[in-house]
């Protein structure tokens, strides 16, 4: 679809922030753990993909639930996206096992990171107020994010040497995502007919991205702990040859 001058500028908001993240200095810092051959980072990743894939269905079930809400066709998109993404966390779960992990069902998975609980949390919040919408601006960026990560990924995959088997989530998410993408775009521009509208839902984007960083730096650290045989919450990825 043709980008309304509100699609472009979210757009560009997104590529700022990205580059925001990119350049910091904890950014720099971390890439380098971040390419390490130990597949136990890769799962602790996966843990949190798990947690938020987990919730993602439900939290946009509750937005197109949202009785503050009277716009039918956001409310339509809010459901259809809802079915969409129903048990998507599963791929998630069978890249865990793929890996080596010994887990006979999905209530073994490790506890999330509180920084994914709180990103969660915040796209729940989102999705049950008085403005709903909002929450689009999460799910614009996340839907489409393979412009910005796809070096990451394809480097992390050569260097730890995962096998196709291991990134469904990832690999899959890229096919399935182009369709929500485009239909993400689509509601986006109906449901911004005002500036107002837009800044709100650019500062949604911008939190959510940098929540999401919070979660990476998170990870890194557990990541550390783990290999120093210091982390309990995580302690059954060791079952993963390292």
């Amino acid at each position: 679809m043709e980008k309304t001058n509100g699609l472009q500028q979210l757009d560009e908001l997104i590529a700022s922030v990205w580059k925001e993240i990119f350049d910091s200095e904890e950014a720099k810092k971390y890439s380098s753990t971040l390419m390490c051959k130990d597949k136990r980072l890769y799962a602790i990743y996966l843990v949190q993909v798990y947690h938020y894939a987990y919730h993602t269905a439900r939290n946009l079930g509750l937005a197109g639930a949202n009785l503050f809400n009277r716009d039918l066709k956001l409310m339509h998109h809010f459901f259809g996206h809802a079915l969409g993404e129903v048990g998507h966390e599963v791929m998630a779960f069978n890249d865990l096992k793929e890996l080596g992990i010994k887990l006979d069902s999905q209530d073994e998975v490790p506890p999330a990171l509180p920084e994914t609980e709180i990103m969660v949390a915040y796209v729940k919040n989102l999705s049950i107020s008085e403005k709903p919408y909002r929450c689009l601006g999460y799910h614009y960026w996340i839907e489409q994010p393979y412009n910005y990560i796809n070096s990451f990924m394809q480097a992390m995959e050569l260097t730890m040497g995962l096998e196709k088997k291991q990134m469904s989530f990832y690999k899959q998410h890229a096919i399935i995502d182009q369709k929500h993408g485009s239909d993400i775009q689509e509601i986006v521009a109906e449901v911004c007919k005002t500036d107002g509208i837009m800044a709100e839902i650019m500062e949604v984007t911008r939190t959510s991205l940098w929540l999401m960083f919070d979660v990476l730096k998170r990870v890194i650290q557990e990541f550390i702990l783990l290999s120093e045989n210091k982390s309990d919450r995580y302690a059954i990825l060791n079952q993963i040859p390292h």
